[in-house]
């Protein structure tokens, strides 16, 4: 019986890290503020959660919007319209599906997401982290940067 209950408590843990430290991410964070860039969402749905946003430009294939000096928005101007790109810059709600948002540490993000694909340190002296999703290339990213104290910046989905 001792045996089976190790064993079986050994599975669930090999099974919980396979998960967090996958290098890849599901599907379900490739969002942030719950506006997803896998599922096809459209502007008039963010408008209906957070109310008109501000349009930055516009040219044939996208248009980007704001909210505030903080969120950026990018949307298709053809097909399904939908969003396929996000930024935050403050902690003004903003986060993952796990909770990650600007202000928190960069070991707080490994924690909850593990290892990224890649990083590299930017001009600034910070770091840029990468996490992908399942598919290697032409996939969604969620790009991550810290400043020199390992404070999160700027989170990015797309």
């Amino acid at each position: 019986m001792m045996k089976r209950t190790i064993m079986l408590t050994l599975g669930i843990l090999f099974v919980l890290s396979t998960v967090c430290f996958a290098d890849y991410l599901p599907d379900s964070e490739f969002a942030l503020g719950g506006i997803s860039v896998k599922d096809n969402v459209t502007i008039d749905y963010v408008r209906s959660i957070y109310g008109e946003p501000q349009l930055i430009s516009k040219n044939d294939s996208s248009a980007e919007y704001s909210y505030g000096n903080t969120v950026k928005i990018k949307v298709h101007t053809f097909g399904r319209k939908n969003v396929f790109f996000i930024e935050t810059t403050a902690n003004n709600g903003f986060s993952t599906p796990s909770g990650l948002s600007v202000g928190m540490t960069a070991d707080d993000m490994m924690d909850m997401y593990g290892s990224p694909r890649s990083e590299r340190e930017t001009k600034d002296g910070g770091t840029r982290y990468i996490y992908g999703d399942k598919y290697r290339s032409g996939g969604n990213g969620i790009f991550i940067e810290t400043n020199e104290q390992g404070i999160i910046i700027m989170i990015q989905v797309h």
